[in-house]
């Protein structure tokens, strides 16, 4: 009976040193990839700002403007995580993005999470260095149909500030949506400096 007990136990303990071993030698990190010239730009945008969101809603005469504010941290020297908050015809609406740079696609990659949505945005763009912009192309949900449609984000950005525009694609170019904001020291150094 012992025998039989030791003998479980010792192939259990034997069973478990084998699949430590086998999570062991499998790295869910990927392995570490060194920053380049491109996570310069990623990580530019760290910091706290403020601004404008401008909506272009069809059938509206005159574009909503909302006031916005966006903290934006670095996860390391690879990736920014932002929280971004506004409110939206009374209702607060929140949204989270990541950006970073990503070596194997060489492109700029972000993901948008907001809290009127249940589905996640993944974009993929390209920096243009004479005009300091990335442009990605993504797709989102049509407000009228609810279909996937292709869209389009431009965000232009210099130290302290930075626009983005984003664009319906899907038949026509339309601008739906514009961020405008600045880099929360440079107004208050602004103010004081009045």
């Amino acid at each position: 009976m012992f025998a039989a007990r030791f003998a479980a136990v010792t192939a259990a303990t034997l069973l478990s040193g084998v699949a430590i071993a086998a999570i062991a030698s499998v790295n869910p990190f990927q392995g570490e990839s060194p920053a380049v010239d491109q996570h310069k730009v990623v990580m530019q945008a760290v910091g706290n700002w403020e601004g404008t969101l401008t909506m272009n809603v069809p059938g509206m005469p005159e574009p909503m403007v909302m006031s916005c504010t966006e903290t934006i941290t670095g996860v390391g020297d690879l990736w920014t995580v932002s929280r971004f908050e506004s409110n939206y015809m009374g209702t607060e609406f929140v949204r989270s993005s990541t950006f970073g740079y990503d070596t194997e696609k060489k492109a700029f990659v972000s993901t948008w999470v907001d809290s009127m949505s249940t589905t996640i945005t993944n974009m993929e763009g390209q920096y243009d260095e004479a005009t300091s912009s990335v442009t990605s192309n993504y797709q989102a949900k049509d407000s009228a149909t609810g279909k996937m449609v292709d869209k389009r984000s431009v965000c232009t950005w210099d130290t302290d500030s930075y626009v983005c525009k984003f664009y319906d694609v899907a038949e026509e170019e339309t601008l739906m949506m514009t961020i405008e904001m600045k880099r929360k020291k440079t107004i208050e150094a602004n103010a004081e400096a009045k």
